[in-house]
């Protein structure tokens, strides 16, 4: 096993590799800064406590360690009121008697990033369906059925009405264009909602963008909104990486022509 020094500078990267489980995630014996989401830099390092991660979801940690020699750096998972250590990092001896300088950002991958999206292409994502979900009804190959009908095939979820991989994109755009999907989460189920070939950023609140990823957590009866420019031609799955969720009906795609 890995062993360090006391004031140690280490890079840490946690991948969620669970197919459904969304994981509560410490640092312990070690101090630092998150420097990147979904293998995309963050614009200034950013203060951490407890990591979120649903399924796919990444993120790049670089920290001093702050246990002593004998110690360790443990990672630690959250769950309910009880707390279980997944990982340790043997701490076997002192390095630098001094801490080390200022965390600084990594450099930019030459990704686009938004400073504007007032201009964007808006498309809607409203996710129905699951256990207490209310859902009535839903399209699945082409075929309106019944929500009894759809737990027969499987099927229990859908994305505006359509479980299930649709015929037609979510949306059909052209190299360049920016795209801003607003998803409504209308289950009591997190979805971890995952682009593939391109990254996107939030649309926070207050209008501004977060930082660069390609997946996101929308929580039970939430809102959220993402922004990308689809400079990435293809056709591009979207769908909910609770991988579950995924065959039951949450995928859809995107056209870049």
């Amino acid at each position: 096993m890995t062993e360090v020094l006391t004031n140690q500078r280490l890079r840490i990267r946690m991948v969620n590799v669970a197919t459904d489980r969304i994981m509560y995630v410490s640092v312990g014996g070690a101090n630092g800064k998150l420097v990147a989401y979904d293998g995309m830099p963050v614009r200034q390092p950013e203060d951490f406590e407890t990591l979120v991660f649903g399924p796919a979801q990444r993120a790049d940690l670089i920290v001093d360690v702050t246990a002593e020699s004998n110690e360790a750096v443990q990672i630690t998972l959250h769950e309910r009121d009880e707390s279980f250590v997944i990982a340790e990092i043997p701490v076997s001896g002192s390095g630098t008697s001094a801490s080390r300088g200022e965390i600084e950002a990594l450099p930019p991958n030459p990704v686009s990033f938004l400073e504007d999206v007032s201009d964007a292409l808006k498309v809607p994502l409203v996710m129905e369906g699951g256990a207490m979900g209310g859902l009535r009804q839903g399209t699945y190959n082409g075929q309106v059925m019944s929500a009894n009908e759809l737990v027969q095939e499987g099927q229990i979820w859908t994305f505006n009405g359509v479980a299930g991989l649709p015929e037609d994109p979510l949306a059909s755009v052209s190299r360049g264009d920016i795209v801003r999907i607003q998803m409504q989460n209308d289950t009591v189920f997190a979805h971890a909602m995952h682009l593939h070939g391109t990254h996107f950023q939030e649309v926070l609140p207050n209008g501004s963008l977060g930082p660069l990823r390609d997946t996101i957590l929308v929580d039970r009866m939430e809102t959220r909104e993402i922004a990308f420019v689809a400079d990435n031609p293809g056709d591009w799955l979207f769908h909910c990486h609770m991988l579950s969720h995924q065959a039951a009906g949450m995928k859809t795609w995107l056209s870049v022509a």
